[in-house]
């Protein structure tokens, strides 16, 4: 307590002497900081958020540079006759087309026109030139639907036009090197401004759009609204509720103020130590705001206390620190050091996350110590005292009567609900996808499922092989193989189809060769081959070949498209892929990977290092209390009730929910700081009240009186302010904030009421147990 002060008795010393400077020097710096703070990099690129080292990211790397896969946005268009084959449909739909493709970056637009064309006339006409559109063979058009099914073009190759016929697609390749957020989303206005010219001047045609591209924008967007829009109402309800709870105004405004200047000082200390935000991190200055807000709420109420007596302002916020900093400086080095422990991950972004936690609760720590005395010291909040809070007082009443009296029955009945908790935890089967992070909005779910239907292009695995033997790719004795392989895959129910240069042959094989079977390769002459060969590479552009054979010509290139799957059922699918290709004994798999493969392997990560993680940081802050607290029983205790809220909170999740998520492993970070926060207070509590009464039933009632407010408030306000962010329509914000309200609530039932139970069970068995980790000599923090 005292000695704890003195650590930081110096530069309070001169806040308080000196309140104007220090206050107008707080803002000034966060004024200055402000601008930076808005300049935070952000990149939501899943290959940025893992290990250079890790093996699906060196493959992802891999194949994306033999592989030609380029971010797609596809325009679906359904004409108002209803054909769209017709004259007037094909004229307009080229122009359009055109019109798309001169944007920039934008590479190739595909359409069934150009490819119709192509097929017809035996060259790819790229409509670059107004006058290209009359040379388009409007009869073969009309029967360009029958002409792709003659020729064996399986579904997923046949990506121009709807299965019933009544759509156009307009597929745009992007440049693929473009990975910079502001970039993609220029390409995509300047894709939307074109398309409502098109809708202006033909409003009768139904237009949407859709692809990789428009699913991460509407991403991006439902969590930058979220930021700008649900998180600062979660700081107005936060502020109602303050001033509910204080009955002031003005110290309510003082404390999110501080809140906010933490907040924006973090950000710009994010920003000049060249940390980037995305998915994981970016919820770090949110427990920041958690952990802060929990300190705030015990001076001040402590302040008020203070105040009451004294009625001095520098006298009571001096002795609200003296009194309140021990504990809020261990508070702050258990949590920095879980959120450090973070550092073992291999996850790059694990890694950001825990920093940057640390930084910001670092740089709260200054806020708290400083900027707050100095404002106390400057403003006259004397109505804090005037009005007492009788609801709380009589909850702090039922409590401590509930935990002298049925102390047993607390002990059995919440150890009990923990132990049934703990068997529904295994029920949380990781289930994490793609389409699980669309907005809840019907507009972009819809966008989503046309995505889903029309270009399936989210769930697609790419795989490079190359024959083990001499072979050549076009050889009998390869295509066969390829074959076979092609056959056992999409025999498994959540292949939709394997598409390769085999794919691309039968279709050729067909046309040349109608009489033998589109499965038999192996029946053809060396000649056939090389003849379907030659027409392969004079009736194919460059970019379409290499979407089957690499660049350097030593692979084939396979894309396996698979119905929607969960993040665990993509890896298992991706190791049969794997296992079905290497057992053949004639390929092996040089690169393997895609968006869906690499997002699948960032969760599967994810989960598993945070639940880890989360053991390793329980075990080092129990240690961490062992050494501050000197007492086995201490340790045991907070080890204890830090991980039982866990537990139930998961195990609930279980019960109702049966997944688990990177939002629902990231929550364990943003309620951690509030678990660790409400344990240690209600411990130095208790050893306080051992202190100064000498009884354990003395002690338990001072410690619920003491620390039972303030955890009690702090975890109303909290909630509430949480309550905002469930409503979101971002699912992760909605997982995240739902566990970490659970969480928060059985914190406090177990911190309020378990730690005085054991505490009074132990007394009551001998009362040296209790007694004597409380009552021996005081912490020195220095």
């Amino acid at each position: 307590m005292k000695s704890a002060y003195s650590v930081i008795e110096p530069p309070v010393a001169f806040c308080l002497k000196w309140p104007r400077m220090s206050f107008g020097l707080f803002i000034l710096v966060t004024l200055l900081l402000l601008h930076p703070a808005s300049l935070v990099p952000v990149n939501y690129n899943y290959e940025s958020m893992l290990n250079k080292e890790r093996i699906v990211t060196q493959q992802f790397n891999k194949v994306n540079k033999e592989h030609p896969i380029a971010p797609h946005i596809v325009v679906l268009i359904k004409p108002e006759t209803n054909n769209i084959f017709d004259k007037a449909t094909a004229t307009k739909v080229a122009l359009l087309a055109i019109e798309l493709n001169q944007i920039d970056h934008v590479v190739q637009t595909d359409h069934i026109f150009n490819l119709s064309v192509g097929y017809h006339n035996g060259s790819n006409y790229e409509f670059s030139k107004l006058e290209n559109v009359i040379l388009i063979d409007f009869l073969a058009l009309r029967s360009s639907a029958e002409y792709y099914q003659l020729l064996g073009i399986p579904a997923a190759e046949r990506m121009l036009f709807s299965e019933d016929q009544k759509q156009l697609l307009l597929v745009l390749k992007v440049n693929k090197s473009i990975k910079d957020i502001s970039e993609k989303r220029l390409i995509y206005d300047k894709v939307l401004a074109t398309i409502d010219n098109y809708q202006m001047q033909n409003p009768q045609d139904e237009v949407s759009v859709t692809g990789y591209i428009p699913l991460q924008m509407a991403m991006i967007e439902a969590e930058t609204t979220d930021y700008i829009v649900l998180y600062p109402v979660m700081f107005i309800v936060s502020l109602l509720v303050l001033i509910l709870i204080f009955r002031s105004i003005w110290i309510t405004i003082f404390i999110v103020t501080s809140l906010v200047m933490t907040i924006i000082t973090t950000l710009a200390a994010i920003t000049a130590l060249g940390y980037e935000l995305n998915q994981l991190s970016s919820v770090a200055p949110l427990i920041a705001f958690v952990i802060c807000l929990l300190d705030y709420i015990h001076l001040t109420l402590h302040y008020k206390q203070g105040y009451s007596a004294s009625h001095n302002q520098v006298t009571a916020i001096t002795q609200s620190l003296q009194a309140k900093i021990a504990p809020i400086l261990i508070t702050k080095l258990t949590t920095i050091i879980g959120f450090l422990a973070l550092n073992f991950s291999e996850n790059p972004s694990i890694n950001t996350l825990g920093n940057v936690s640390a930084m910001g609760i670092v740089i709260g720590w200054f806020y708290l110590t400083l900027f707050f005395p100095s404002g106390f010291a400057l403003f006259d909040f004397k109505n804090l005292s005037k009005k007492e809070d009788v609801i709380v007082g009589k909850i702090m009443a039922f409590i401590r009567n509930t935990v002298l009296r049925r102390y047993k029955l607390i002990v059995v009945s919440l150890t009990l609900f923990a132990i049934f908790c703990c068997f529904f935890i295994n029920d949380n089967y990781f289930n994490d996808n793609l389409f699980s992070y669309l907005p809840n909005n019907p507009d972009i779910s819809e966008l989503g499922n046309n995505f889903h239907h029309s270009f399936n292009g989210l769930y697609t695995n790419f795989y490079s092989i190359k024959p083990i033997s001499n072979e050549g790719l076009y050889s009998k004795k390869t295509l066969s193989e390829l074959e076979e392989i092609s056959l056992k895959l999409e025999k498994h129910p959540h292949i939709i189809e394997v598409s390769s240069l085999l794919t691309q042959l039968q279709s050729l094989k067909r046309s040349l060769f109608p009489q033998q079977s589109a499965n038999e390769f192996a029946l053809l002459n060396d000649n056939q081959v090389k003849e379907m060969e030659i027409l392969f590479k004079i009736n194919t552009t460059e970019a379409d070949q290499t979407q089957f054979i690499s660049y350097d010509s030593n692979n084939l290139l396979l894309q396996v498209d698979v119905t929607k799957l969960s993040n665990r059922e993509i890896l298992d699918l991706h190791q049969f892929t794997t296992e079905v290709i290497e057992h053949s004994e004639f390929f092996k798999i040089t690169s393997a990977g895609s968006e869906t493969l690499l997002f699948a392997d960032l969760g599967a990560s994810v989960v598993q290092e945070m639940l880890y993680g989360s053991v390793f940081t329980f075990i080092a802050i129990t240690l961490v209390n062992y050494w501050i607290f000197k007492s086995l029983f201490l340790a045991g205790l907070s080890l204890l009730t830090n991980g039982l809220p866990m537990l139930v909170a998961y195990g609930v999740w279980g019960i109702f929910f049966q997944e688990m998520n990177v939002a629902a492993a990231m929550s364990f970070s943003i309620a951690f700081g509030l678990i660790v926060d409400d344990t240690i207070h209600m411990l130095y509590a208790l050893k306080m009240g051992f202190q100064s009464h000498k009884d354990s039933d003395k002690a338990i009632q001072f410690a619920i009186n003491y620390a039972g407010p303030a955890i009690l408030t702090s975890t109303i306000t909290l909630c509430l302010g949480l309550v905002t962010i469930s409503l979101s329509q971002f699912g992760p914000n909605q997982t995240m904030s739902t566990i970490v309200i659970s969480i928060a609530i059985a914190a406090l039932l177990y911190d309020l009421f378990l730690i005085p139970s054991l505490v009074k069970l132990a007394s009551a068995v001998d009362k040296r147990i209790a007694r004597t980790p409380f009552q021996q000599e005081r912490i020195d923090l220095r």
